[in-house]
């Protein structure tokens, strides 16, 4: 079978080199370069009034905010209400030395689903685990069960257990999550036991197996953990194992009692982010091409619909996770949800590219960031037709502060025709590894960044409000300082009770009015 390695060498020439390792995520008018002469001051102004809603279409199997960019859109908006200037209090929750929580997830403001690393249960402190966490509205941990363990030098080196970024909840608020051997659990509240309960279990090893035997594929692919598990808008889940050097990724098509009815191996290539879904297919991102995927419609066979390569890094770029290819989970979004747009990893700059949903055109490619300092690991927050992306250029080790971030936040818009794009502003003061996140209620963007040294030499970190219409600054919250208050990566959640939580490497600092 020829792979898609070997077809996109042929497309690229030198934007496919065979030593490729890492991952992830064309018409199409000629790139038009951005000018960069309207950079930012950092200087407060007053906020203009909120956002329209963005209004994403609601996904009938899943809870009100089931994952980590907020939506199966990865818009990383919510019309949810958030602080705004004047917030300062800030509330601290501490797990331990390790205690890193992420993708607050919630059906009900009762409940919220977390996952939360735990140093304290290790053997010989070399491994640690990640629990699923229920958290009561005053974000009290009620219950932990632990779902996933981890080398602890392995996790701060930057071996990063990326499948828990990508786990979601559904709208019988059960938390589906990817085990070892290709295994998905289901887990759930009970409230007369108030305890976490394990609901259900598939084993999906032993069908994966006998169906790569049956296409004389090979078979050692089935034996890698499930990264994410998605309920479609219909019957059936999505899920997807995202490979390694040796092994390919994969798809699989699963039905809802758990029986397996079709998988598509993604031969040569990884994938190191989570899928976009909408009701009319998947959306991945390889560090080959963006494909988009949908099933027959007897619902039992995957089916490629459409699938474009882009620009790759013919070398590792400083800080980089992704090395060669995209580093950005594909975003759904437009006025008419007709648009997926992501980061290519080109040399010079990094591009955002933007493609037709349902015919794969490419619209648009636009260079963003500087010359040789241009680079991204993040999601792009997608808003109607605006894209909000940041820089990752010089991104220090997980387990390190932000020093050496090379700054860069810009705002684009595409135009209505889809010909072209605006660059309505550029934040060259904004520093962060994490995710921004949008709240249409307030208009502000908000992320974490670091502001200097402290007392003994302790780094400081504050949350920044940005106007999404001016990208100024417009307010900054304390949040501490030291390592205790490294945000390793992890982006802010907006969670009932118009609150933020900021994860910090040893709990989470939480932002409210």
């Amino acid at each position: 079978m020829t792979s898609f390695r070997e077809i996109a060498k042929d497309r690229l020439g030198a934007q496919a080199p065979t030593s490729a390792r890492r991952v992830l995520f064309g018409s199409a008018s000629r790139p038009r370069q951005l000018s960069m002469r309207s950079r930012l001051r950092e200087i407060d102004a007053s906020p203009r009034s909120a956002l329209a809603p963005v209004n994403n279409p609601i996904h009938p199997r899943l809870a009100t905010v089931p994952a980590i960019h907020t939506d199966l859109e990865n818009s990383s908006v919510a019309d949810l209400p958030a602080p705004t200037i004047g917030a300062s209090r800030v509330d601290e929750h501490t797990f331990g030395v390790l205690g890193n929580c992420l993708n607050f997830m919630w059906q009900t403001q009762d409940r919220i689903f977390c996952y939360q690393a735990d140093l304290e249960n290790r053997t010989l402190g070399l491994r640690i685990s990640f629990n699923l966490s229920v958290l009561d509205q005053n974000l009290q941990v009620r219950d932990s069960v632990e779902v996933g363990r981890f080398r602890t030098l392995g996790f701060l080196a930057g071996d990063l257990p990326m499948n828990f970024g990508y786990y979601v909840l559904d709208n019988r608020e059960r938390s589906i999550v990817g085990s070892e051997d290709a295994t998905v659990e289901f887990y759930r509240w009970d409230d007369a036991a108030s305890s976490i309960v394990l609901e259900q279990r598939w084993s999906l090893a032993d069908q994966l197996t006998d169906l790569l035997a049956e296409r004389s594929l090979d078979t050692e692919i089935a034996d890698q953990p499930i990264a994410q598990i998605l309920p479609d808008h219909g019957p059936g889940y999505w899920v997807l194992a995202l490979g390694d050097e040796e092994t390919a990724a994969f798809v699989g098509w699963v039905s809802d009692e758990g029986r397996l009815l079709d998988v598509l191996v993604l031969e040569g290539e990884r994938v190191e982010n989570g899928a976009a879904l909408d009701v009319t297919g998947y959306y991945l991102v390889t560090d080959y091409r963006i494909i988009k995927l949908g099933v027959n419609l007897s619902r039992t066979k995957l089916q490629t619909v459409w699938s474009e390569p882009y620009e790759r890094a013919t070398h590792v770029k400083s800080g980089t996770l992704s090395e060669f290819g995209s580093g950005s989970t594909p975003t759904l979004l437009g006025e008419r949800d007709d648009l997926v747009a992501f980061t290519d990893n080109a040399d010079d700059r990094v591009n955002v590219v933007v493609h037709d949903r349902q015919t794969g055109r490419k619209h648009l490619q636009q260079p963003i960031f500087e010359s040789q300092r241009s680079a991204n690991e993040n999601t792009l927050v997608g808003y109607r037709d605006s894209i909000v992306a940041q820089n990752w250029y010089g991104a220090p080790p997980i387990q390190d502060d932000m020093n050496g971030l090379e700054a860069g936040l810009v705002r684009l818009d595409v135009s209505s025709d889809r010909r072209s794009v605006t660059q309505v502003w550029y934040n060259t003061n904004f520093a962060s590894t994490a995710t921004v996140r949008l709240a249409t209620s307030t208009g502000l963007l908000y992320g974490t960044v670091q502001t200097g040294v402290g007392v003994l030499g302790r780094e400081k970190y504050s949350m920044d409000f940005i106007d999404f219409r001016t990208g100024r600054r417009v307010h900054r919250v304390p949040l501490g300082s030291g390592a205790g208050s490294r945000i390793s990566m992890l982006p802010a959640y907006i969670v009932p009770g118009g609150r933020l939580v900021q994860p910090t490497r040893n709990g989470f600092r939480v932002v409210s009015q």
